[in-house]
């Protein structure tokens, strides 16, 4: 097998759409010769990723207690409650982490914790733990059923866990048919300027990917016509707005939210194959790379991208920059980019995220993650009673995900992704 060292070749093509179009942007379409390396096929052997990497299962996924997490679904709760969203990161990291290192534990404590979710998942499909009648509640209740979608998918694409897929479909039929069909409940009215339900894009498109059941689509092509009739224009701004002004003109600034809509995005673009979909994904990239990512990878202030951009200043932890949520998803986005674009630049970005924001914010024994980082003064990795433990979680999610991304292979070719001290079978 020849060895491609990251580089990949995208030719380019008119668009009959009659969008802006940009030189630095390729639309050519899903380029599928390259596909990542499913997990538990790429091993890291030495360096200090794969002593992160380690510490991340021993000393932050198998210390985080399974039980307690159990517990997050035997009683309901008022709103502002986001413990789901931990679960379901938890289930979606749990079989990366024993495909790569064999520890029967971690797969011990997922099939349980499957087992809890299953049993007290409400008939008609809720999975949210908010009291009767908060379901759609403007907080974190469609949020937190996204990311328990999201566990519960992979338990089944990486186990063959088919109860964990029938679970999952319940909860995706139960907000599709509400958000469809029902008068009483509204897809824009939540938090963070609107976009919080939104984000179940990606995981409605990703079922439709697996099921092909029709709902799903259905869903999914409604939250992007509700999101382009009002502020949060994903497709249309990106198609036609001076790349610079992108992150201004869009009616939401939010970080991590807006990754997750366009994760949803590109996730539609592989289904559909509409080019507008890529482009905007795109533009909305090279808009945050001009503006706003700073030059060790990351971005944000209070977790909003602003005015101040990557403009460099000195920035203490008090005014809460670089979440390290955000340094997750622009490594997420990146490694979607890379893998439907075909082009070998977002993993320089991504490659970059890692080192100095992912490990840079991970304590160096791997117990947890820094919610955010400045770039004077020290880590703080300690949280306040009841702090919200996104910023753990991602980094133990992307950090899980971190042997996927290493290399892509083709039907006689492997690209080197991330250059580290690794071995891989090559499917």
């Amino acid at each position: 097998i020849s060895v491609i060292l990251g580089i990949f070749f995208v030719t380019g093509c008119s668009d009959p759409t009659g969008r802006k179009s940009d030189p630095e942007i390729s639309t050519t379409g899903v380029d599928s010769e390259y596909k990542f390396i499913p997990a538990g096929h790429t091993k890291l052997t030495q360096g200090i990723l794969a002593d992160r990497y380690n510490k991340n299962i021993d000393n932050l996924y198998l210390e985080i207690d399974s039980e307690t997490l159990k517990n997050v679904f035997h009683e309901t709760h008022d709103n502002w409650y986001a413990e789901p969203e931990f679960v379901g990161h938890y289930l979606a990291s749990g079989p990366l982490l024993y495909k790569a290192s064999g520890n029967e534990e971690i797969k011990k404590r997922n099939d349980e914790l499957v087992q809890t979710v299953i049993e007290y998942q409400r008939d008609d499909g809720y999975l949210g733990t908010y009291h009767e009648g908060l379901e759609f509640d403007y907080t974190f209740s469609v949020w937190n059923q996204n990311f328990m979608i999201k566990g519960l998918i992979a338990q089944y694409e990486e186990t063959g866990n088919e109860a964990a897929l029938e679970a999952a479909m319940k909860c995706a039929d139960y907000n599709a048919n509400a958000f469809l069909y029902s008068d009483t409940v509204e897809l824009l009215l939540g938090l963070n300027q609107g976009v919080q339900h939104a984000t179940i894009l990606e995981e409605m498109a990703h079922l439709y990917s697996i099921t092909g059941k029709q709902l799903y689509l259905d869903f999914s092509n409604y939250i992007l016509k509700r999101l382009e009739n009002s502020s949060i224009k994903v497709i249309s701004i990106p198609n036609s707005a001076e790349f610079w002004a992108i992150p201004f003109m869009m009616g939401c600034s939010k970080g991590i939210e807006m990754f997750n809509v366009y994760f949803g995005v590109l996730k539609m673009y592989e289904i559909t194959g509409d080019a507008s979909y890529l482009y905007a994904a795109q533009m909305y990239w090279k808009a945050l790379k001009v503006s706003q990512i700073r030059i060790t990878g990351n971005g944000s202030l209070g977790e909003h991208w602003n005015h101040l951009g990557n403009t460099p200043v000195q920035l203490t932890n008090d005014l809460r920059p670089n979440e390290n949520c955000v340094a997750m998803g622009w490594m997420k986005f990146n490694a979607d980019l890379s893998l439907f674009s075909g082009e070998g630049k977002y993993f320089d970005e991504l490659e970059k995220t890692l080192y100095n924001h992912i490990m840079g914010s991970q304590a160096s024994d791997g117990h947890d993650f820094s919610y955010y980082q400045g770039n004077i003064g020290h880590k703080i990795h300690a949280k306040d009673p009841g702090m919200y433990s996104c910023c753990r979680y991602r980094g133990m999610r992307i950090l899980a995900l971190v042997p996927e991304y290493i290399f892509m292979q083709s039907d006689d070719k492997v690209a080197i992704n991330i250059f580290t001290p690794s071995t891989s079978s090559i499917m």
